[in-house]
């Protein structure tokens, strides 16, 4: 037989009751306490996750805010293709610039020159023609490809035929495979007809209209030179201006790679458009970003 403190009898029934109640107790207070530290750690993560993200983006817009910087102060050959290297914060920012005239602008090339671009990325015979000439009614073009003017705001694309290149995958022929084959090589932001040969690849250059082989050569040539050499050496070949034409454009693409001291890797592409003499110097054209681990 058990007693309590105070002399009163307690049978066994009344032990198992108080007993199995201590039981419920212990687990519950297991339960609460397995949950208040698994929160603890979820948000301990999400804290470090979002922690790496806002240094992300800080230091993303901190790269381009340089890579504009140095557009709109060095001396136009670096201004229209350049690339710098610098430490934030512990975390490595590098930072590659080169102006959107560099590739094809699909609202003002010539059909010549979208024709022999999709024709050398290895498309039928009867298609690249046939694709251009799509692509110069959706301009609303007559034949003649024109060159926009734009606005002192914003130069570019919303307002034009083509607003994104992906708009490129409306037009019959265009497939998902070509579509990924000419992405590197167009663009919708430059707003010129002409390319500068002293920053476009070889493939544009060469599927240009009136293009040879000697050339071709010859302009490729010009890559790092002055501005100087390079307006001889173009005044010497016989290639139509509206073409190819030494000058800087009102807009950059940049490529921004962060890496954190945490060993997150960040890579943003951004098209900007920049107003040196502007309280706002540059606009956001477009922007993608992926995180490479």
């Amino acid at each position: 037989m058990t007693v309590d403190k105070n002399g009163k009898r307690i049978d066994s029934n009344e032990r198992g009751a108080v007993l199995v109640s201590a039981l419920l107790i212990l687990l519950l207070l297991v339960v609460v306490l397995t949950s208040t530290s698994r929160l603890i750690v979820n948000r301990s993560s999400a804290l470090a996750i979002d922690s790496d993200q806002i240094e992300l983006n800080i230091l993303t817009t901190s790269g381009l805010e340089i890579g504009v910087y140095n557009v709109m102060s060095t001396s136009e050959e670096q201004a229209v293709e350049g690339r710098t290297n610098i430490i934030l914060n512990d975390s490595e920012v590098s930072i590659a610039w080169r102006g959107e005239n560099a590739r094809l602008d699909i609202n003002s090339a010539s059909q010549q020159s979208i024709s022999g671009l999709i024709k050398a990325l290895g498309t039928p015979s009867d298609q690249p023609d046939k694709i251009a000439q799509e692509i110069i009614e959706r301009r609303g073009d007559t034949g003649q490809a024109k060159e926009p003017q734009p606005s002192a705001r914003m130069p570019l694309a919303n307002q034009r035929p083509f607003a994104h290149p992906d708009e490129l995958l409306s037009i019959n022929g265009v497939s998902l495979e070509l579509f990924h084959r000419l992405s590197p090589f167009i663009t919708v932001y430059s707003g010129k007809k002409s390319i500068d040969p002293r920053i476009a690849s070889e493939m544009v250059l060469s599927n240009l209209p009136e293009m040879t082989s000697l050339r071709l050569q010859d302009l490729l040539t010009l890559h790092g030179r002055s501005k100087k050499d390079s307006v001889a050496i173009l005044a010497s070949l016989g290639i139509s201006r509206s073409d190819v034409d030494i000058q800087q454009c009102q807009t950059t693409r940049f490529t921004i790679t962060v890496r954190l001291k945490s060993g997150v890797v960040r890579s943003v592409e951004i098209v900007a458009a920049i107003f040196p003499n502007d309280v706002e110097p540059y606009r956001i054209l477009y922007y993608y970003s992926s995180n490479l681990n």
